[in-house]
């Protein structure tokens, strides 16, 4: 921690001051790396396979199944319903009980899936392996393969979710008081 000395007093940063000198700190870090640092690094090339035809078959195919799945609607008779084994237990128990609690759950929930989907993009492709390393090919081959690993992922997840059709854990509560049906 950061002090300072104002005659016979010393002066400590609040909790405010200390988290953003802490995210200046980050971001000059990231922004500004060291040259010299970087000079003494390799140069960064690509000794795989190059993203060729195939990936751009598989990627597409797996973009469009993604897409389909989004679209197509799942069946309205839920193959299982409620939870598994102690699925019901431990979700009651690790629920917040009011409404703007979970919906702040919600909110960094969503930060947290966002900031892992743009991560292999953002900074491993975009600023490590381009700007920070110099290596365009090296980004462009990164990016590629995080689109296609994405691809599958959302055709894997998007065709499970169409054809197993499981009512969502909350489904048993809409309509009633717990969770309106007018909920977003």
């Amino acid at each position: 921690m950061v002090s300072v000395r104002a005659g016979n007093r010393i002066c400590e940063p609040s909790h405010g001051s200390r988290w953003l000198l802490g995210l200046v700190s980050l971001a000059a870090g990231i922004v500004a790396p060291s040259h010299a640092k970087a000079e003494e690094l390799p140069p960064l090339e690509w000794r795989w396979s190059k993203f060729g035809t195939g990936d751009i078959i598989v990627t597409g195919a797996a973009g469009a199944i993604t897409v389909l799945s989004a679209v197509i609607v799942p069946r309205s008779q839920h193959a299982p319903s409620g939870g598994y084994l102690f699925d019901d237990g431990v979700r009651s128990a690790l629920r917040a009980d009011d409404v703007h609690a979970r919906l702040a759950f919600r909110d960094a929930s969503n930060l947290g899936l966002s900031l892992m989907v743009a991560w292999p993009f953002l900074t491993d492709a975009l600023t490590t392996a381009w700007w920070h390393r110099g290596s365009q090919e090296v980004a462009e081959q990164m990016a590629l393969i995080d689109l296609e690993t994405f691809a599958i992922t959302g055709a894997l997840q998007g065709a499970t979710n169409v054809i197993v059709s499981r009512e969502r854990p909350y489904g048993a509560d809409c309509g009633s008081d717990a969770l309106p049906e007018n909920t977003l």
